[in-house]
């Protein structure tokens, strides 16, 4: 996303330049906050979703069974056989949003990132 949002950025100085016909003439000011004020928003919108995923990285894996989970007892496993074995709906029901609430999260917030790059592009018309 970051190659995607510099590319942004360099295709509107581009495109400015060639309205000036390749002229050396000055951008206007609303040109150039017009380019600062999208980068700031790519970048920030980039930065957050990396914070967001860095925070929740270790709650992620555990939740996929990635990290790994140690007890000392086999209380745990006894709880989900009764349960498996009573109402096994529920149990895959917990383990399916077990499965999927990591995924869905991952891809909501690449979501926000790819939607910021959108509203960029859209936006950032000479």
């Amino acid at each position: 996303m970051g190659a995607l949002d510099a590319y942004l950025i360099m295709t509107y100085a581009t495109a400015v330049d060639d309205k000036n016909d390749g002229d050396m003439d000055k951008m206007t000011a609303n040109e150039g906050l017009k380019g600062l004020l999208f980068g700031i928003l790519l970048g920030a919108s980039g930065y957050l979703a990396g914070i967001a995923l860095a925070n929740r990285s270790d709650t992620i894996l555990q939740m996929v069974g990635l990290n790994g989970y140690s007890t000392s007892s086999y209380k745990l496993y006894d709880t989900l056989s009764t349960v498996n074995t009573d109402q096994p709906g529920l149990l895959y029901l917990q383990e399916g949003v077990q499965q999927m609430g990591p995924l869905l999260y991952v891809v909501l917030i690449e979501v926000a990132v790819f939607s910021s790059s959108i509203l960029t592009s859209m936006f950032l018309t000479v």
